[in-house]
Order: C-alpha cells, then structure tokens, then sequence
C-alpha cells in the first residue's frame, strides 16, 4: 500500500498546481494512519481466528498459511492477494497512467522537451517493475 500511497501523493503534487503544499501536507497526516491501519487489519485477522500463521518450512519465520485447506485458509490467502497486492498494483498503474496522460498533454501543448516525461515513464516503469517482481512470486 506504501508504494500505491507514493503514487497517488505525486499525482497530487505534480497536477493539484492550485493546492498548497500545506494542504499536501494534511493528506500525508491522513495516508499515514490509514496504511497503518490497513495493514493492521490485515495482519490481524489470522490472529482473530481467520486462516492461520505458520513456520516457514526451515522454520526462520512465520507466514501465513498459503497451503491451508480450510475455507477461512483459502479466503484470507484471497484477500491478502486482492488487498495486499491486487488493489496497490491497480491504484499505481492508475496513478502513473493519469501522469502519464497529462505530461502528455501538457508537453503537446506547450512544446515542451520531453525529457521529463521520459524520465518519470522510465521511473514509473522501473518502481512498477520492482513491485511486480517482488510481490508476484508470493500472491
């Protein structure tokens, strides 16, 4: 959710010219708790009986139980992958999407060099990259 709070944090700043950064401001005060508690409420439910934790197989750490065979298993594995991975992803790609498109028209409008644009593409391409990379494997 950090990655997907980022993005849409510099689709503000970057297209909300008329807001100050003091009311930017106001909005990282409101993201913060609520990626906290997001994430709380996530990690909490296999605490509170939905699905399970359980040892790694070398026994290192603990995960949840992807391989649980009960309806609650299977449901909270579901919603980890919808929450934790679907949405984020889908929040970014939307948040660079609409940069994207409006660097584009801002670029086409007043003839711009296009060496902003490009960069925040490959940046954007690059973070996305990652994140897929990264969290794919496990959802």
């Amino acid at each position: 959710m950090t990655i997907s709070a980022i993005a849409a944090m510099r689709y503000l700043k970057l297209f909300a010219a008329q807001r100050e950064d003091k009311v930017l401001f106001g909005y990282v005060w409101k993201i913060i708790p609520f990626l906290w508690v997001y994430s709380f409420i996530i990690a909490i439910l296999p605490i509170l009986g939905i699905s399970s934790y359980t040892t790694e197989p070398y026994n290192i750490s603990c995960t949840i139980n992807w391989t649980g065979s009960s309806l609650e298993d299977k449901m909270y594995v579901i919603l980890s992958v919808v929450f934790g991975f679907g949405i984020p992803l889908l929040i970014c790609i939307t948040c660079y999407v609409l940069i994207f498109k409006q660097l584009t028209c801002r670029n086409n409008a007043i003839r711009a060099p296009r060496h902003m644009e490009s960069r925040l593409v490959k940046t954007a391409f690059a973070v996305m990259l990652c994140f897929m990379l990264a969290w794919t494997p496990i959802a």
